[in-house]
């Protein structure tokens, strides 16, 4: 009976003053019970390209845009797919600000979402399963114990209070507030969804993501966009020059091995839903390596330039698995010391490189850290000799996302 009248407090209006028929045309039906509140304390829900189908477990007229008290609200809705198919119902969770209006309609990667009419920006919500999942709490039993009597103690009766019966309380409008707000801490209805109880965590439920989570920021759920800092350290190739020290040791300077430095920018516009994404990338950077000391000092100096595209598979919460590959030039490659310099010429050549990417929770989620390993090939030439300048390495970059 209760869950009965309160499916039929908007609709009854909204059929006394303008017909059965205008249901499904525009007309606002009012989603809590009582007069109707300012504007300033409710909030308007609509659908755009979808149907609402469901609103805190209430079942609706398809079509009509509803008014609901701000707070926290479930909205379940539908729409038809680009070849025909049915999507939805799906159910999502979100805090409805007094004043506000809101568009409820599907992305095109299919998820349901919710737009703010006012700014035209997306508003946070999450999804739920059933629309229970999205109700606030009980009311702390604390909070229940200090506001009834003590159980020796008999409360006296209201002034003009109705005897105890064992008559349905009545759940709309001023009276039956009333009524439902003196009876025992046992007795009171739970607050309904429509309340305005602030969202709490409650035991044993996962915790959602918030406004300031960033838990579903775009950067966050689709990150690879931005600039890149790498700094690797790397070795292989053909060995050039040996350096031996009076204590013995020997170090020596290969084709292929040095520090690198780079800068870079990526790029991941394709995106499978929220597990994969697909993209490409460019770098340019200057890899150094030297041995002996400064009078009998050999170093070699070249500027890799590089080329690529990139896969980012989602591993779980901030953590993804990156793989890359592509090609790689090397320009202005010298060979120099305390002898003379000479100037090599770098091959065209390619590179592989996978490793883990975490976004980290500082910066608002726009950072990223990623460790990797890279494999390049590569020659270099001088006057006619060829030597291999292949490497090996692991890289640590700092990633900036948009």
């Amino acid at each position: 009976m209760q869950r009965e009248r309160r499916r039929s407090w908007g609709h009854e209006a909204c059929l006394a003053s303008l017909g059965a028929i205008l249901l499904s045309s525009g007309c606002v039906v009012q989603m809590y019970p009582g007069p109707e509140l300012p504007r300033r304390e409710t909030a308007r829900i609509a659908a755009a390209g979808a149907s609402i189908s469901n609103i805190d477990g209430m079942e609706l007229p398809v079509g009509s845009t509803f008014m609901v008290r701000a707070g926290l609200h479930a909205v379940s809705a539908s729409t038809t797919g680009a070849s025909g198919e049915k999507l939805g119902p799906a159910t999502i969770c979100f805090a409805a600000k007094g004043g506000g209006s809101y568009q409820v309609g599907f992305e095109s990667d299919r998820r349901i979402s919710l737009m703010d009419q006012d700014t035209g920006l997306t508003v946070e919500a999450f999804p739920v399963s059933a629309p229970r999942e999205c109700a606030p709490p009980r009311p702390r039993p604390a909070v229940a114990v200090a506001a009834s009597p003590t159980p020796d103690t008999e409360p006296p009766p209201s002034r003009g209070a109705a005897p105890a019966a064992d008559d349905e309380t009545p759940t709309s409008g001023p009276v039956g507030a009333a009524a439902v707000a003196s009876g025992p801490p046992a007795e009171r209805a739970s607050p309904g969804v429509d309340s305005e109880v602030p969202r709490d965590r409650r035991p044993g439920r996962p915790v959602r993501p918030t406004e300031d989570s960033g838990a579903e920021r775009p950067w966050v759920r689709h990150p690879g966009n931005g600039f890149t800092l790498d700094f690797g350290g790397f070795f292989g190739g053909t060995d050039l020059a040996t350096a031996t020290f009076t204590d013995g040791s020997k170090s020596t300077l290969s084709g292929g091995s040095g520090v690198l430095f780079s800068v870079g920018l990526m790029l991941t516009p394709l995106w499978a839903g929220d597990g994969a994404g697909f993209g490409f990338d460019a770098f340019a950077g200057v890899k150094y390596d030297s041995v002996g000391d400064s009078s009998t000092n050999i170093s070699l100096t070249r500027y890799p330039l590089g080329l690529g595209a990139h896969t980012l598979l989602h591993l779980g919460d901030r953590w993804w698995f990156i793989v890359r590959g592509g090609i790689v030039k090397e320009v202005g490659v010298s060979l120099g010391g305390s002898y003379g310099n000479a100037d090599l010429v770098g091959s065209l050549g390619g590179f592989g490189e996978g490793g883990i990417y975490y976004v980290m929770s500082g910066l608002d989620g726009h950072a990223a850290l990623v460790f990797t390993f890279r494999y390049s090939v590569s020659n270099d030439s001088n006057s006619g000799g060829t030597f291999s300048a292949n490497s090996a390495g692991a890289i640590v970059a700092v990633h900036f996302n948009f």
